[in-house]
């Protein structure tokens, strides 16, 4: 379980790009990742970023095998995750049905 003390936010992204996370350039923490995929999809990257500097990349399996179900993956980050002083972003590199960033 997470150890952070304040109210935890989300934001939610679908398209191939870089999102902010924090509003308009704020720093933040990442405390935990779901990544939705469709049946059908390749395999999925997703970068958390403080502005351009990667923090963490995560690689999620593909589901385009035949007739392969979709897929909802959690990630919970341990202590008070991953720390960006400057910006807090998500980077969705790969095809994805929805990423939602947990972050304070």
């Amino acid at each position: 379980m997470s150890t952070y003390p304040v109210d935890i936010k989300s934001t939610t992204a679908s398209t191939v790009t870089t999102h902010n996370a924090v509003g308009t350039g704020a720093p933040g923490r990442a405390v935990g990742l779901f990544v939705s995929k469709e049946g059908g999809q390749a395999a999925t990257t997703v970068k958390i970023k403080d502005n351009t500097t990667v923090l963490a990349e995560f690689l999620i399996p593909a589901t385009n095998q035949t007739n392969a179900q979709g897929t909802t993956t959690y990630m919970q980050f341990p202590g008070t995750g991953f720390r960006a002083s400057t910006s807090l972003k998500f980077e969705i590199a790969t095809t994805a049905t929805s990423v939602t960033l947990l972050h304070g």
